[in-house]
C-alpha cells in the first residue's frame, strides 16, 4: 500500500501550505486524495516533486500490509496449480 505520510511531513518541513500548492495548479481533489492515501497519477507525483523541490520518497512511502502479502501468496499458489492443470 502506498501512503503519503512523507508528503505531509515534507510540506511541514519546507513550510509549504496546501494553499501554496493550489496556487501552483494542484487541484483540491488531488489534495483530498493525498490526505486519504488514495492513488494519484505519476504525472501528478512528478509535478509535486517539481513544485516542492523533492524526490518521490519525500512524498510517498510503500507499506506492505499482511493482507497484501497474503493475497500475493494466494495468487502465486493459484497460478502454480493452474499451470499444473494446463500441463496435464
Amino acid at each position: 500500500m502506498i501512503t503519503y505520510g512523507p508528503f505531509r511531513a515534507t510540506l511541514r518541513k519546507r513550510n509549504i501550505s496546501q494553499y501554496d500548492l493550489i496556487r501552483y495548479g494542484i487541484d483540491t481533489r488531488t489534495l483530498t486524495r493525498l490526505r486519504r492515501d488514495l492513488p494519484i497519477e505519476t504525472t501528478t507525483l512528478n509535478r509535486l516533486c517539481l513544485i516542492i523541490g523533492c524526490q518521490p520518497n519525500d512524498i510517498i512511502e510503500v507499506v506492505h500490509t499482511m493482507e497484501e502479502i497474503d493475497d500475493l501468496k494466494k495468487n502465486r499458489i493459484e497460478r502454480k496449480y493452474q499451470k499444473e492443470k494446463e500441463l496435464l
